[in-house]
């Protein structure tokens, strides 16, 4: 499991979080929404071992992160940034293998090609990848990004489930996209990852998410199960606009219309 117990964050004497406990559980895609400027991207790099929090403690399994070995930490959980620069022409498969940089020494090569090619199939991006990861469009670069970490944390789980944290993954994706990309997340937990993703649309989260958290202006305002979570009340108080929420009458989860 993965938790972030009272964890008190500041910039330049600005508060950016202030008491936020949550739990990443493995199994379940947990969602973070909220107004721009609430914390979301800072949260998930201090959930991530990136960022140190001035106050409060993040735990992986039972054990504190700064207490993790690098190479350890980055078997366990990998995180998805909003953008990631590639200025090199390697191929695909070149960039998915550096995945797998975490396990030198502890895969041979057949192996990290396999888990390799495994992630970029269960990404779609295995048709590219003998292409230049420069030549690609937003939505493929997205996609093979993840297959990267994707391979990073597979293996052999001996030291517990693994974890996914994804900062905004659908930015700058259209529909299709998010909905491949979310959907490869889904699947990740349903075979026994934990997985957080920072969102901006509401909707996205009532489908793909088990469990949803809304931050705002630093501070938790709900946490818990989608329908819980994702009620009119909640979203107008933390996201400042009217909103009917009704059911999706395809999925059966929340589906959010604002009101102009």
């Amino acid at each position: 499991m993965l938790a972030a117990q009272a964890i008190h964050f500041a910039r330049r004497g600005t508060p950016i979080l202030s008491d936020v406990t949550v739990t990443v559980t493995p199994g379940k895609v947990t969602a973070l929404i909220g107004p721009n400027g609430a914390g979301k991207s800072t949260l998930l790099h201090i959930l991530s071992g990136a960022l140190p929090p001035d106050r409060g403690s993040v735990h992986l399994h039972g054990s504190q992160l700064a207490d993790l070995p690098r190479m350890a930490l980055a078997r366990l959980r990998a995180v998805l940034p909003q953008t990631t620069s590639v200025s090199f022409p390697f191929t695909v498969l070149q960039v998915v293998l550096m995945g797998r940089s975490a396990h030198a020494g502890l895969t041979t090569r057949t192996e990290d090609r396999a888990i390799a090619q495994d992630a970029m199939r269960m990404t779609g991006a295995e048709a590219l990848a003998d292409r230049a990861f420069t030549s690609l469009s937003g939505g493929e670069q997205q996609r093979v990004q993840l297959a990267r970490v994707i391979a990073q944390i597979s293996g052999a789980p001996s030291s517990g489930a693994r974890f996914l944290l994804l900062d905004e993954p659908t930015n700058h994706l259209d529909l299709s996209h998010q909905l491949k990309i979310l959907g490869v997340a889904r699947s990740l937990a349903r075979g026994g990852a934990g997985v957080f993703a920072v969102l901006h649309d509401p909707n996205l989260a009532a489908m793909f998410a088990d469990q949803v958290i809304i931050l705002s202006k630093g501070r938790i305002v709900a946490q818990g199960r989608t329908d819980d979570v994702l009620r009119a009340d909640i979203i107008e108080a933390a996201l400042g606009v009217r909103v009917i929420v009704q059911r999706h009458p395809a999925f059966d989860v929340p589906h959010i219309v604002p009101v102009a």
